[in-house]
Formats: C-alpha cells, structure tokens, sequence
C-alpha cells in the first residue's frame, strides 16, 4: 500500500489537561494612569483552572473534542473512545479501514482497553512506548 492511502487511515488521538494558574506570574492589563489604582496593584485571588481534553483528527478531517472530568482509567478510556470515535469513524470511514493512534500511556494499553479494541476490531499503530512529544496534535 502506497504510504500517502496509509497515513490517509490513521486517526491521530491525544489527552491533554489544559491549566491555568500554576505559576506566581500576574498579568495585569490597564491603561495609562491606572497604574498605582488598588486592582492595578493587588494580585486577584489564586484560583487554579483546568481542563481535560481528548480529541482527534484525521488526514482530511477535523475529528471530535470532549472535554472531560477528573482522572482517565481504564474505564473513563473506553467510554471516550464508544463516545467519540465512532462517529469519527462512521462519517470519515464508512469500510472501517481506519487506524488509530494513540501516545501509548499506560492507559492506553491497559487490559480492559485492550480487551475493548479486541472485541471492537480497533486497529492500532505501532507507536513509541509513551511519546506524546510524536503525536500530531
């Protein structure tokens, strides 16, 4: 198979958690002559803001974000993919020829996932052991 009809298959996929406020940075927008006013000098208050995001795209095509809650397992895993892969395979594949790639974490290839892609014929690509920093998105 010609190498642009494989990668034509591949549905790249990542998790990421987004946070805001982890730093002790404070950016303060404000115009000339507020400069010394007591927003303009007091830091707000500390929050820490954060979201998890699973998405994924295609050679062609956009794919599906969900933005999750809490910690992934096993579990929470395979209900992303029934939840938000299928579709993506129903409207970008309709011969279920498709190939899906993942970082490869260590939830990834727990048992329950790996029993899920077994029982759903999900073909996956060989990919390093835990190598965010490779995938597409």
């Amino acid at each position: 198979m010609p190498v642009d009809g494989y990668w034509n298959r591949v549905i790249f996929s990542d998790e990421s958690k987004v946070e805001i406020g982890l730093d002790n940075r404070v950016y303060i927008w404000r115009r000339a002559g507020e400069e010394w006013l007591p927003a303009s000098t007091s830091p707000p208050p500390r929050k820490r803001l954060g979201v998890m995001i699973w998405g994924c795209i295609t050679f062609n095509r956009v794919g599906t974000l969900d933005f999750l809650e809490g910690s992934i397992n096993a579990l929470k895993y395979t209900d992303i993919l029934e939840d938000n892969l299928w579709p993506v395979v129903a409207r970008h594949f309709p011969q279920n020829n498709n190939i899906i790639q993942d970082n490869n974490a260590a939830i990834h290839r727990a048992q329950k996932v790996m029993e899920y892609r077994v029982k759903n014929k999900i073909k996956t690509l060989l990919w390093p052991a835990q190598s965010p920093d490779l995938n597409i998105i």
